[in-house]
């Protein structure tokens, strides 16, 4: 072999080698630095989303006690269907204030398929003036409660009423 034959066989031998080296040792090296820097995008993306949360979290906790007063109100427009006993008193202070006389019977509580919330009837029988009743259902109308007359019967000195009121 001459010289020009052993120095193109060394370049052939040593080029292979060269790619042999690429490809065993730098394309693993290279296939697991793009797989750590899609982990780091992906973990960033995931630190990003979270930092949103979080910072929409901030937000609805402050809107939440900036309108805490406002969530209390609309509470109290609930009756307690177990202890109606507030709204029982209102009604009798509000029949007193209107000088009738009241009679109170309870419902059980019911959810029905149309009611965006649970209700419980109440149907009260007054006696009194017919002046003092529409009083009476004047102050009704102006209560703190969520109540929706269903039935009304007016007759010369007494009504009945059979109403809706929403509970919690």
């Amino acid at each position: 072999m001459n010289i020009k034959k052993k120095i193109i066989l060394t370049l052939i031998i040593l080029t292979a080698a060269v790619f042999a080296i690429i490809f065993f040792a730098a394309y693993p090296i290279f296939s697991s630095i793009k797989k750590e820097s899609q982990d780091i995008v992906y973990q960033k993306s995931r630190l990003l989303a979270t930092e949103d949360k979080v910072k929409n979290f901030d937000k609805l906790l402050a809107a939440h006690q900036k309108h805490q007063e406002y969530f209390k109100k609309i509470n109290s427009l609930f009756i307690n269907p177990q202890e109606p006993i507030g709204f029982i008193e209102f009604l009798e202070t509000e029949a007193a204030a209107s000088k009738i006389s009241i009679n109170i019977s309870l419902q059980p509580l019911r959810s029905l398929a149309g009611d965006p919330w649970p209700s419980v009837n109440f149907q009260l029988t007054t006696e009194g003036a017919p002046q003092n009743f529409f009083k009476f259902l004047e102050r009704m109308g102006s209560s703190p409660y969520l109540i929706e007359i269903l039935n009304l019967d007016i007759n010369q000195e007494s009504a009945s009423i059979l109403m809706k009121v929403y509970a919690k």
